[in-house]
């Protein structure tokens, strides 16, 4: 055997010796990382999350919100957001898809003042609009917004927090969404509606009650007490009943009346727990500025659905009295 003969079979010999090695990084790679993987699934027996390969593959395309997106139904999006086609786009219109476009998306390893890179997010302004609006109108876990959106929970988080932010900001823009206390004027036209349906509640314009909100338990006693929902029975003291026979037969037909009109107080506050079932969820005790934000939003929706898309009980029972006062002054 000569020398040429020796060295192809040495070389021979480091090939296989190479593969031979590289084959055992490789299961010592696959080893590591199965290992890995075992020791979170060991650690998280009952993660309630979904990653990426579980979800669909473009949260923007052929996804459950993206189909609803697209049927323009008014119907699917009252039943789904609580708003109709037309008042969701004058959300968007309105000042949310240019705060969306424009603001980058508050994140600790991203500079606040830098350009917002609006290809790269996983939703767009309408997208981001829908999830929220998704969110406050139900108490569906994170977990069902995952799926119907295609985006993992960080992404869900990150978006509903700045959503809601910016959403705040836009129905501060609209005359729909305000809030504030009637002016002289206003009560009078108010006390007008109220007196045709009850004409004994003289200077009456409005009602209110407690919405009864269940909050979570917190470790300080007093913002405990300050929280708590049980002291609701009226305090009273001694009552007299009228001797005189009219006087008691006047007080029992106002009584009647304001019994009756008491009921707008209650549609007032079942509308806000039924429209948005966010707020059927506990809120968090320890974070007042959130807490504030979500009420807030919630109230100037309600205002928005009820002057826009028209869904509110007390406009339906009191406000056609209205319409029909101005038309018999219009009559012949």
């Amino acid at each position: 055997m000569d020398i040429e003969t020796l060295m192809q079979y040495a070389c021979a010999d480091d090939d296989e010796m190479l593969q031979l090695q590289a084959a055992l990084v490789g299961v010592l790679i696959l080893g590591a990382e199965g290992a890995r993987l075992m020791k979170i699934r060991v650690c998280n027996p009952s993660r309630l999350y979904l990653c990426r390969p579980q979800l669909l593959p473009s949260p923007r395309t052929m996804t459950p919100w993206a189909q609803l997106y697209e049927s323009y139904n008014d119907c699917a999006y009252i039943t789904t957001m609580g708003f109709d086609v037309a008042t969701f786009h004058q959300l968007l219109d309105h000042g949310f898809t240019d705060k969306w476009n424009s603001t980058p998306i508050p994140r600790a390893d991203v500079s606040s003042r830098g350009e917002p890179h609006i290809g790269a997010r996983s939703l767009d302004a309408a997208g981001a609009l829908g999830l929220t609006l998704y969110f406050l109108s139900s108490a569906m876990r994170e977990i069902s917004l995952q799926q119907i959106f295609a985006l993992i929970p960080t992404t869900v988080n990150r978006f509903l927090d700045f959503a809601l932010d910016i959403l705040l900001q836009t129905l501060h823009n609209i005359p729909e969404g305000a809030i504030h206390f009637p002016d002289h004027n206003e009560i009078i036209e108010d006390n007008v509606l109220i007196r045709a349906r009850h004409s004994k509640l003289t200077g009456g314009f409005g009602s209110i009650d407690g919405l009864s909100l269940p909050c979570q338990e917190a470790d300080d006693p007093e913002v405990e007490d300050a929280t708590y929902n049980g002291w609701k029975t009226p305090l009273k003291s001694g009552a007299v009943l009228l001797g005189d026979v009219h006087e008691q037969a006047e007080l029992l037909i106002f009584n009647r009346q304001l019994l009756s009109y008491r009921q707008t107080a209650e549609w007032g506050m079942r509308m806000m727990q039924g429209s948005f079932g966010r707020l059927r969820v506990p809120l968090d005790v320890n974070d007042r500025a959130r807490r504030q934000r979500l009420l807030e939003v919630c109230v100037r929706l309600s205002n928005v659905r009820a002057i826009c898309v028209g869904i509110n009980q007390i406009r339906s029972v009191y406000m056609p009295i209205q319409v029909t006062r101005a038309s018999s002054r219009h009559d012949p």
